[in-house]
């Protein structure tokens, strides 16, 4: 009943009767006025006037599924939002979803995570509800070796996403890392699941510092509101990763990674590379990308 009322309050600045919302639902005035009270306790801010009603004049910094779908505009992956208060991992949430058989496109996203997780199994630290850490489900139809360019998909949508938000350069690191102004702004971690010839699914984790206080952060780390000196809407930005990731994710599946790789080499790092004129090379067995250097030929792995 709430989000039926929520969602009749988001489409004007009017009031709405209680007498008006009763009738409206088929419910009671005291099952209207129970649904605005737990609105009230979600964060909804509803002016309440005798004799005219109820109005919504103010919506909370959470990532409720009403506050995200108005926002997305994804044409190839259906998505299907999953809220969380807090949870051990995202990715975990959405492995048990994809387990049972859910369809790619299902996306876990929780204000705190108690274990999240970056490379090399360290923990992903990050303050509740300063965030944005989700994980979508990815039901791509390619084997193990395929993986590193699912990867590079994954960062770009996220690169592109930080960047039409913010405005701000943002440059990928290889394998899982964004930066900006030379910090660490973002981890991705891509979980996968079948044989060796034909994946069964993939989990795309995202974990993006966005609100947090220089102190609330890691060592090395650093947020957009620290880079842009300003607080940053989560719901718009979040909004923003799944609609690049559609895009992106469609364009791999299409078998259009290599203009997909041209956006990922543009906002590569060589921050910790020699100097010269480097160019892709190609991705070695170990999964680690090459670059050659084009005026002496020398390899290097990144």
């Amino acid at each position: 009943m709430k989000e039926k009322i929520l969602e009749l309050l988001k489409q004007s600045n009017e009031y709405h009767s209680g007498e008006e919302l009763s009738q409206r639902f088929g419910v009671t005035r005291a099952a209207v006025w129970k649904s605005i009270k737990q609105l009230e306790a979600l964060g909804y801010v509803i002016e309440s006037k005798t004799r005219k009603g109820y109005r919504l004049v103010g919506t909370p910094d959470i990532l409720f599924e009403s506050e995200l779908t108005d926002l997305l505009h994804s044409k190839f992956l259906s998505y299907s939002i999953h809220h969380l208060t807090n949870t051990s991992s995202t990715n975990d949430f959405a492995k048990q979803l994809a387990e049972q058989n859910q369809p790619e496109g299902h996306v876990v996203i929780s204000e705190y995570q108690t274990k999240g997780r970056g490379k090399k199994h360290s923990q992903w630290e990050a303050a509740p509800g300063k965030g944005i850490y989700l994980s979508v489900v990815l039901r791509p139809e390619i084997g193990v070796m395929q993986l590193p360019k699912l990867t590079i998909c994954v960062q770009t949508a996220v690169c592109l996403a930080l960047e039409q938000v913010t405005q701000e350069k943002i440059q990928c690191q290889w394998p899982y890392s964004l930066y900006c102004h030379g910090k660490k702004l973002c981890g991705i971690l891509l979980e996968s699941f079948g044989s060796i010839e034909q994946l069964d699914y993939t989990i795309a984790g995202i974990g993006i510092q966005v609100n947090a206080d220089e102190d609330e952060l890691p060592d090395g780390m650093t947020s957009l509101l620290l880079v842009t000196q300003r607080e940053q809407d989560r719901k718009q930005l979040a909004a923003a990763v799944l609609n690049h990731l559609d895009i992106i994710y469609h364009q791999f599946c299409q078998g259009q990674f290599g203009s997909v790789f041209q956006q990922y080499w543009h906002h590569y790092s060589f921050q910790s590379m020699p100097e010269g004129d480097w160019e892709y090379a190609g991705i070695a067995e170990d999964y680690t990308l090459q670059a050659v250097e084009q005026n002496t030929g020398k390899t290097i792995c990144l």
